[in-house]
């Protein structure tokens, strides 16, 4: 078992070699991020969302909610369909674009 020194102030002394697996200058530190980047598999990057106008996803909301018979109660699920769908059709069009 190794003996521990110590400074005149009674701590413990720290050695002037690097410790195992460290050196000076922050090099051959590992960062959190590069282990989790290294524990997760490689994933695609997300689909950006492209830019629907509020004036496209309210009209079709419009037609949803005639469509369905001018039935109040509705009006966010007829924005979230309209925007989904709209999203969908866009991306669809810069695919085969």
């Amino acid at each position: 078992m190794a003996k521990s020194r110590t400074n005149s102030t009674g701590r413990e002394a720290r050695s002037s070699q690097p410790r195992k697996g460290k050196s000076k200058g922050g090099k051959g530190r590992v960062t959190l991020g590069q282990i989790v980047a290294e524990s997760q598999p490689a994933q695609e990057q997300p689909i950006p969302i492209p830019h629907i106008s509020h004036q496209r996803i309210a009209e079709r909301a419009y037609l949803k909610f005639l469509g369905r018979g001018c039935v109040h109660g509705y009006h966010e699920q007829d924005w979230l369909e309209a925007e989904r769908e709209l999203i969908e059709e866009a991306r669809a069009a810069n695919q085969n674009a």
